[in-house]
């Protein structure tokens, strides 16, 4: 039930502070840099920086390197954390 505003050009979710804009915090599985949102102009792109237990963009996973690009209400799982992308809300 937690809103995370993605602002800027880059932000990294991951469970260390020092390293990621958004910390998922008691959850082993999550890498420190788990994953990287990226925004160009008014399009969204994640990419799994090469996590431990993978990055799932709708079912499919995220290979280390390869930009996916995000629509509305996209499902990411970062292990077996589910976040649910949204636009503009």
């Amino acid at each position: 039930g937690e809103t995370i505003l993605i602002d800027g050009e880059e932000f990294i979710i991951g469970k260390a502070p020092e390293m990621a804009d958004y910390v998922v915090q008691n959850n082993a599985t999550i890498s420190r840099k788990h994953v990287k949102i990226t925004r160009k102009y008014d399009e969204f792109f994640i990419e799994d920086l090469g996590s431990t237990n993978f990055t799932y963009l709708n079912s499919n996973r995220v290979a280390p390197g390869d930009k996916k690009k995000l629509q509305d209400r996209d499902i990411i799982y970062l292990s077996d954390e589910e976040f649910v992308f949204m636009i503009g809300n």
